[in-house]
C-alpha cells in the first residue's frame, strides 16, 4: 500500500522519511518507491511522491524476540 504526498520546495529525502516514519534512515524506502524521481539533495516543489505504508512488526509482544531478562 502507498499514499502520496506533494513536496514543498527544498524538502530533503531524509526529512520526508523523518516526517512520515519518524526515522530519517528510512529514506531508502521512499527513494525505492519513486524510481522516476531524481535523487537530489533537495526536491523541488510540486513533486508527487509515493510513500509506502509500512506496518510496524509488533516484536515487543512476542516472547521469542525478547531477551530472557525482559520476559
Amino acid at each position: 500500500m502507498i499514499r502520496q504526498i506533494t513536496t514543498k520546495g527544498g524538502e530533503r529525502w531524509d526529512n520526508i522519511a523523518l516526517s512520515e516514519y519518524g526515522n530519517p534512515a528510512m529514506m531508502g524506502d521512499i527513494i525505492a518507491a519513486n524510481p522516476g524521481i531524481d535523487i537530489t539533495d533537495t526536491l523541488p516543489a510540486g513533486v508527487v511522491l509515493d510513500i509506502p505504508i509500512i506496518q510496524k512488526a509488533d516484536v515487543a509482544t512476542s516472547s521469542e524476540n525478547v531477551p530472557p531478562w525482559k520476559r
